[in-house]
């Protein structure tokens, strides 16, 4: 055999193999671990870039349909404006017409 001094250098040296092979074993727990979570996290980033996305296509459409909706409410102003100028044109063509006539019945009423 060996001495004394041997076996507990033997002994200290198991333990510290017995010790780093439980902090690799731990380490390499922790790298799964860690890898996971970046995985969750990627698939959480994506998760929510496609939420985003599906908003801003949303917030898109309603836009595009108050922007319809306004054309549209425009459109029927114009529209409205035009006839109600038209209409006003012919109401004073109408009057200058009737105060022609009656200008004139005055000026025949004054020659009879």
């Amino acid at each position: 055999g060996r001495t004394a001094a041997e076996e507990a250098r033997a002994a200290r040296e198991r333990s510290v193999a017995a010790e780093t092979a439980r902090i690799r074993r731990e380490l390499t727990e922790v790298r799964v671990q860690l890898a996971e979570t970046r995985g969750e996290i990627r698939k959480e980033k994506q998760v929510q870039a496609e939420a985003e996305a599906g908003h801003q296509a949303r917030l898109g459409q309603v836009e595009a349909s108050l922007r319809q909706r306004l054309a549209d409410v425009q459109d029927s102003q114009a529209q409205f404006q035009a006839e109600f100028d038209q209409e006003l044109h012919e109401a004073r063509r109408t009057e200058q017409q009737l105060q022609q006539e009656a200008a004139q019945a005055a000026r025949s009423e004054v020659a009879v």
